[in-house]
């Protein structure tokens, strides 16, 4: 994630005052989804469909991704996940904007309220669509982490005696993500004879 909020160190819950988002700027590439800490503070207008948006630069810019559900009203107060369809590409160190919308006033959301300090200085809280510099709100982000191609190793050089056999070994040969491995060998026959391994 990139940032140090969260949900038990909410200061306050705020109505959704729309257009809502938080800047934040992302440390990796593939964003796939994010928490966004989510209260109940008026049940009696019943369930609602929450959807997170995601533009770059400012709450008025086109939307890269969404994803929506529908929330009880009488949810428990906490980090709620949505999964974007696919993962988003966007670049570290550019700023986005994640945005709630939400069609009643059911709902509240965590926020770090501070004029002494900046909870999450990579960004500011936007309420009404203007940018709150003593507001933060609580949210986490989730990013897909590329796979990486594994490392052969043979464990040689090899000599021998002409005649002579040599067992080849690839043990030592790993893969970062821990995906399973499998092992083909090729060996110029025109030297040599050999045995698959």
């Amino acid at each position: 994630v990139d940032q140090s909020q969260l949900a038990h160190s909410s200061t306050g819950v705020i109505l959704l005052l729309m257009p809502w988002g938080q800047e934040f700027t992302p440390s990796q590439p593939n964003l796939v989804g994010v928490d966004v800490w989510i209260k109940s503070l008026n049940p009696r207008f019943g369930d609602d469909t929450l959807t997170v948006n995601i533009r770059e630069g400012t709450i008025g810019s086109p939307i890269l991704t969404t994803a929506s559900q529908l929330v009880p009203a009488n949810i428990d107060p906490g980090l709620l996940h949505f999964d974007f369809p696919t993962p988003l590409l966007v670049t570290p160190g550019n700023i986005y904007v994640l945005e709630v919308q939400a069609t009643k006033l059911t709902h509240g959301l965590g926020s770090h309220v501070s004029y002494l300090e900046d909870p999450y200085p990579a960004g500011v809280a936007i309420l009404r669509g203007v940018p709150s510099p003593h507001n933060d709100h609580v949210f986490q982000t989730y990013y897909e982490v590329p796979n990486q191609p594994p490392t052969a190793d043979a464990s040689g050089p090899y000599t021998m005696d002409e005649g002579a056999t040599v067992t080849l070994n690839g043990s030592g040969s790993f893969d970062p993500d821990d995906d399973p491995l499998t092992y083909s060998w090729s060996v110029d026959s025109g030297l040599c004879s050999f045995n698959d391994a």
